[in-house]
C-alpha cells in the first residue's frame, strides 16, 4: 500500500468510494479541490496495487470496472490542520478493502507527519 497526497486525476476514484460509503461525509468534487488546495488542509489517498486484465478481458469490461479498482486508490481521508491539532474531515475506504487497515494507514499517517505537517 503508498500513501500519498491526493492528485485531480484521483478524483473519479474518490467520488466512487464516496458514493459507495454511507458513513462518509458526502462532499462535491469542488469541497475535495477546496480542501486540497488549501495551505491548512491535507487529502491523502491510499493506493494498492491494481488488478491487471489479462489478455481475454475486453475494454468493456475495464469501461465498466468501479473507478476506483481502475486507479487503484481504495481510501481516503481528508485534513484540516491549525498549528498543532487536525480535524478529520472525511474519511472512506472502497467497500472490497474494508477491514484490511487501510482507514487506520491514513490516520496513522497523518500523525507521524508522513505527507504533511505532524500532529
Amino acid at each position: 500500500m503508498n500513501i500519498r497526497r491526493f492528485a485531480e486525476s484521483d478524483m473519479p476514484a474518490v467520488l466512487a468510494i464516496q458514493g459507495e460509503c454511507a458513513q462518509a461525509a458526502q462532499w462535491h468534487e469542488q469541497d475535495y479541490t477546496r480542501l486540497a488546495q488549501d495551505p491548512a488542509g491535507l487529502l491523502l489517498v491510499a493506493e494498492v496495487e491494481p488488478p491487471t486484465l489479462d489478455a481475454s478481458a475486453s475494454a468493456v469490461a475495464h469501461k465498466d470496472q468501479h473507478p476506483s479498482a481502475r486507479s487503484g486508490v481504495a481510501g481516503f481521508a481528508g485534513f484540516y490542520t491549525l498549528i498543532d491539532e487536525a480535524e478529520l474531515r472525511n474519511l472512506a475506504v472502497a467497500r472490497a478493502h474494508q477491514r484490511c487497515g487501510i482507514g487506520r494507514a491514513l490516520l496513522e499517517e497523518k500523525l507521524t507527519g508522513g505527507c504533511g505537517r505532524r500532529v
